[in-house]
């Protein structure tokens, strides 16, 4: 698989782990919930469901990890 965000081309596995280390910042945040930028398709967008910010800190990489694999399921489809 590709990267759509730089020109890495690996499995999905290290992808997805390429995904949180190197573009967290394709993540947009807004109180409890995030978007992520999609280059290929439609915007992915998960929300937190407590409901507030501080949370989705404390949760920054359990975020990142489930909009990534959204974006890679939808790259795959």
């Amino acid at each position: 698989m590709d990267c759509p965000y730089c020109d890495v081309s690996t499995a999905r596995m290290p992808l997805h782990s390429h995904l949180v280390d190197e573009h967290t910042d394709e993540i947009e945040r807004d109180g409890a919930t995030c978007r992520l930028r999609n280059p290929e398709g439609e915007d992915i967008e998960a929300t937190v469901d407590t409901g507030d910010g501080e949370t989705v800190e404390r949760f920054t990489n359990e975020v990142a990890v489930l909009v990534f694999d959204r974006l890679l399921d939808s790259l795959e489809e």
